[in-house]
């Protein structure tokens, strides 16, 4: 799937607030013990350390990547650049810095995976800790870390909803926009290779670092004449997406190494069931 595609954008959110579980369930901790790390905002809602990290975390991992970014917190006062870490008058305890600056080390490095400006048309709209009141009244399991993404219009193109304190952490992503590829994706139960160009996603294939090569839209024949040629030189396949046909530059297309064409027809079964239930983009 290429770097640009909001499959892969909610993917490494999903890692992002998977990182940040920990450090949330250490601050619901202290919450729940003694009240230490909350506190309430002029308009009398609570806010917690839980609230201004995450925030200012979720920003790291984002920054780069879109144009501008809303937040519910103000960020002002926020601080994890280096300790002491704080969120307005909420310091974190000397117990905790490890922990902030291990999750902000990885929230960096997932935020290097993704291709710099690739979402500059959408705004991303952050509640770090949703349901805050009941983060501070030991209901953990009913908050939820929320991250939507708007296009210029204001419409709400893709999102991710994930409970932190559950045991798992559970979650929900999607974007209808781009649902065939996160239907199939789903259908064939594999994680996402993070990779740009059509080259490099072939040589990607030939060295067994990925399955499949399967992309919704069209890229030019400079793009793809190589990669075709080398594929099925070695035995495997590149065709259009919707049907084993010839490549063309104006379909979304199917590619896979000779070590997984024993498993085509699987492969083929679950490009159309994701194709009846979200039709492709270009095909």
């Amino acid at each position: 799937m290429s770097e640009g595609s909001s499959a892969v954008l909610l993917s490494t959110c999903a890692e992002a607030c998977g990182e940040l579980s920990e450090l949330v369930a250490a601050i619901y901790g202290l919450v729940s013990a003694d009240g230490s790390a909350a506190t309430l905002k002029q308009d009398k809602s609570v806010f917690t350390l839980a609230d201004g990290l995450v925030q200012a975390l979720l920003r790291r991992l984002l920054a780069p990547h879109v144009a501008s970014i809303v937040g519910e917190e103000d960020e002002s006062e926020i601080s994890v650049d280096r300790p002491p870490f704080r969120a307005g008058e909420l310091i974190a305890p000397a117990e905790l810095e490890a922990l902030v600056l291990r999750t902000r080390d990885r929230v960096d490095a997932l935020s290097g995976q993704l291709a710099g400006g690739a979402f500059a048309d959408l705004t991303p709209f952050i509640d770090p800790i949703d349901g805050t009141r009941e983060f501070a009244s030991r209901k953990g399991e009913q908050c939820t870390i929320c991250i939507g993404f708007a296009t210029p219009t204001g419409a709400a193109h893709a999102g991710i909803v994930y409970r932190p304190l559950t045991s798992p952490p559970t979650f929900a992503l999607g974007c209808a926009a781009e649902g065939f590829v996160m239907s199939l994706g789903e259908r064939l139960g594999g994680g996402l290779v993070r990779a740009g160009g059509a080259g490099n996603k072939a040589l990607l294939l030939l060295e067994g670092e990925a399955s499949c090569y399967i992309q919704d839209r069209g890229v030019s024949r400079w793009d793809s004449c190589a990669a075709q040629a080398v594929l099925e030189a070695h035995g495997g396949c590149f065709a259009k997406l919707a049907a084993l046909k010839p490549y063309s530059n104006t379909c979304g297309l199917f590619a896979l190494p000779p070590s997984e064409m024993a498993n085509l027809e699987e492969y083929r079964q679950a490009v159309r069931e994701a194709a009846a239930r979200h039709p492709p983009a270009y095909d």
